[in-house]
C-alpha cells in the first residue's frame, strides 16, 4: 500500500503550475519517503516550490495532466520519480520507482490513495476513482475542483442517518474513514474518545503513561474500569480501550501506555490521520505539533482549566484549536516559554508542579463541551466548511449563566522552526529537542520585536 499526501492548498498550487504548458523544462517537486508499518508507505511532499534538478538519490514527484483519459499504458517513471497522471474527468493513477540503490535497481510501484490534508480531508483511492463517480467540486466548494471526488458509496441503512442529515454523506464518509490518534487520557481525552468511538472512526491510538487514581477517577469511564479491575494499578488508555471497544464494535482501538515522546508513540502518531492532544503539558503538545507538521497531519488541541481568578472565585477556560498543514500551535501562540525552557535547556522532563498549584480541579461537563466543540470543527473541516487554521476560545465565570465563546487570530510567523519542518517525516522524530529550544528562542525574538 502506496500513499500520496500532501496539504490541500499545495496540491491546488502545484496542479495549477503542472497545468501550464509554457514550461520546456517540467517542474519537480521533492519528496519524503517514510514506511509505518511491513507493505505501508507514504510518499510526503516536502516543498511546494518547484525544481528543475533533483539531487542523485532522492525522490520527486511529477504531476502530468491528460485531456481526457488516462494513458493505457503509462511510461515507466525514471528512478527516484513518482508521476501522478490527473485527467480532466476525475479520474487519477499514479507511479513511483524507488531510487537506485548501490547498483540496485527496484520495479515500479502502484500509488493506491492520494490523501488531501486540509479540507474535507479527502482519501481518494486510484481504483475507485477510475470509475465513475460522483463529483464533489459543485456541491461542497471543494478548493481541489473538479477531479477530486467522493469514492465511498452509501449504504441502504445509511438512508436514515440524521448526522448524514446534519453534515452530508461526504463528511460521515471522511470521519469514518480516519485514523486518530488522541494523546492525553484525562477527562477531556476521555471525553474526546468516546465523541470520536461514537462516530466509528477507523481507528483511534490513545498515547498515555499514566495510570488511573482516585483523583480521576470519582466518574466516568475510567472510574469505571478501576473500580471494575479491584482498584489494581490501570493505565489510562487500557482502561479507555476496554470501556469503549464494545460500544465501537468497528473502531480498531491502540492503547499505548507510554510517554508521547518515546519512540514507539511518535511512530504510531506518525502513521495516524488527525492528531488530538488533550494535554497539560507543553512539550507533549509540542511534540505532537512537530509530528503534525513533518507528516501533514491535522492537528486539533483541546486545553481545559477550572481555576480561580485574583478575588477567589471560579473560572472556567478552554481552548480549542484547529490547525491545518501550513501552521503549527507554535504560530498560534500555544506554548507558555517557561514551561519549555527547561526541556530546551537540556532537562530530559520538564518540570510540573502540584496541579493544585495551577488549577482548582477538573469538571468532567467542562470537559465535555471543550470536547463536543473540538469534534464541531472537525465535523465541519470534513465538511469543508472550515477552510483555515481555528482558534476558539471559551470561558464562564461565576455568575454567568452560559459559557462565553469567541474566535481568535494570531499573525502567521514564516520564521517558525516547526513549520519548517513541513514534509520531512521521520527526520523530525530525532529534532524534537532542538525544535523546543528554536521554538523558545523565536518566542523571545516576537517578544523583543512586539515590545520594541
Amino acid at each position: 500500500m502506496l500513499r500520496l499526501s500532501c496539504p490541500g492548498g499545495w496540491l491546488t498550487r502545484i496542479t495549477q503550475l503542472s497545468a501550464r504548458q509554457d514550461s520546456l523544462k517540467p517542474l519537480r517537486w521533492p519528496l519524503t519517503v517514510v514506511s509505518h508499518a511491513p507493505g505501508q508507505q507514504e510518499l510526503l511532499l516536502r516543498s511546494v516550490d518547484g525544481a528543475t534538478d533533483i539531487q542523485p538519490g532522492a525522490s520527486w514527484l511529477r504531476v502530468q495532466w491528460v485531456v481526457d483519459v488516462l494513458p493505457v499504458e503509462a511510461p515507466d517513471p525514471e528512478p527516484g520519480e513518482a508521476v501522478v497522471w490527473l485527467a480532466r474527468r476525475g479520474a487519477w493513477c499514479g507511479l513511483y520507482r524507488p531510487p537506485n540503490v548501490m547498483g540496485l535497481q527496484w520495479p515500479v510501484v502502484p500509488i493506491h490513495e492520494m490523501f488531501v490534508a486540509g479540507p474535507g480531508q479527502q482519501r481518494v483511492r486510484a481504483d475507485a476513482s477510475l470509475r465513475p463517480t460522483r463529483q464533489t467540486g459543485a456541491e461542497s466548494g471543494s478548493v481541489h475542483g473538479w477531479w477530486l471526488t467522493a469514492t465511498t458509496d452509501r449504504d441502504d441503512h445509511g438512508i436514515y442517518s440524521r448526522t448524514a442529515g446534519a453534515i452530508g454523506w461526504p463528511a460521515v464518509e471522511q470521519l469514518r474513514q480516519l485514523r486518530i490518534g488522541l494523546v492525553g487520557a484525562g477527562r477531556t481525552g476521555e471525553a474526546m474518545a468516546k465523541l470520536l468511538a461514537s462516530h466509528s472512526m477507523w481507528q483511534l491510538m490513545l498515547v498515555d503513561p499514566d495510570v488511573v487514581e482516585p483523583g480521576n477517577a470519582d466518574v466516568g469511564l475510567l472510574g469505571a474500569a478501576w473500580r471494575s479491575a479491584g482498584m489494581a494499578a490501570l493505565h489510562k488508555v487500557d482502561a479507555l480501550a476496554s470501556q469503549l471497544a464494545p460500544l465501537a464494535p468497528h473502531t480498531r482501538f491502540i492503547p499505548i501506555a507510554r510517554s508521547v515522546l518515546s519512540p514507539a508513540a511518535l511512530t504510531g502518531l506518525a502513521s495516524c490521520d488527525v492528531i488530538v492532544s488533550t494535554v497539560d503539558n507543553d512539550l507533549a503538545r509540542l511534540a505532537c505539533a512537530c509530528i503534525a507538521s513533518a507528516y501533514h497531519r491535522v492537528h486539533l488541541d483541546l486545553g481545559s482549566l477550572v481555576t480561580t481568578d485574583a478575588g477567589g472565585a471560579r473560572l472556567l477556560g478552554a481552548d480549542c484549536r484547529l490547525i491545518l498543514p501550513g501552521r503549527c500551535l507554535s504560530c498560534l501562540g500555544a506554548f507558555a516559554q517557561d514551561r519549555l525552557e527547561p526541556f530546551a535547556l537540556g532537562e530530559t522532563v520538564a518540570r510540573i508542579g502540584d496541579w493544585r498549584s495551577e488549577k482548582r480541579g477538573a469538571l468532567s461537563s467542562w470537559s465535555a463541551i471543550t470536547a463536543g466543540l473540538g469534534l464541531r470543527l472537525l465535523e465541519d473541516l470534513s465538511a469543508e466548511r472550515v477552510s483555515a487554521s481555528t482558534w476558539v476560545r471559551m470561558t464562564q465565570a461565576d455568575g454567568d449563566v452560559a459559557p462565553h465563546i469567541q474566535q481568535l487570530t494570531a499573525d502567521p510567523d514564516r520564521y517558525c522552526p516547526i513549520c519548517a519542518c513541513a514534509g520531512w517525516g521521520g527526520d523530525v522524530l530525532h529534532r524534537i529537542p532542538a525544535l523546543a529550544a528554536a521554538v523558545v528562542v523565536r518566542m523571545k525574538r516576537r517578544g523583543e520585536m512586539a515590545s520594541g
